[in-house]
């Protein structure tokens, strides 16, 4: 009787340990899921272009191109420095992860316009093809 005990609480012990791990899988597989969705993938893919020497000169290039001028028609902040200004996604990057690293998808704004326009998108607005 007692062997027949021994196996069961081996067996029991086992699916336990089988349980564990299984949740540990879907665990990690939740978090390779999120690391890799394509709106993260976009961001960290253009964060590293935007600092980069490339990414630097095409924002010095849509500097002069908007006349030292935030892009949103409604800033009156006048002209600025090339350091106020961030490069911002027009349909956002949330949303368009696809349009990222696409040049008629961005602009630059003064600080204080891109965090109003935060990921807001309206699609009269819309500049892309």
């Amino acid at each position: 009787m007692s062997s027949i005990v021994e196996a069961l609480l081996r067996l029991q012990n086992a699916i336990q340990g089988s349980d564990a791990a299984s949740a540990k899988l879907r665990e990690r597989q939740a978090h390779l899921k999120n690391y890799y969705a394509p709106a993260k993938v976009a961001r960290r893919d253009f964060n590293g272009w935007a600092k980069s020497d490339v990414g630097q000169a095409f924002k010095q290039k849509i500097y002069q191109e908007q006349g030292c001028r935030c892009a949103n028609p409604g800033c009156d902040d006048g002209l600025m420095s090339i350091q106020q200004f961030q490069i911002d996604h027009i349909k956002p990057l949330s949303k368009f992860p696809e349009l990222a690293l696409v040049p008629k998808n961005l602009q630059l704004l003064c600080s204080s316009c891109n965090l109003r326009k935060s990921a807001k998108f309206e699609p009269e607005e819309e500049q892309t093809g």
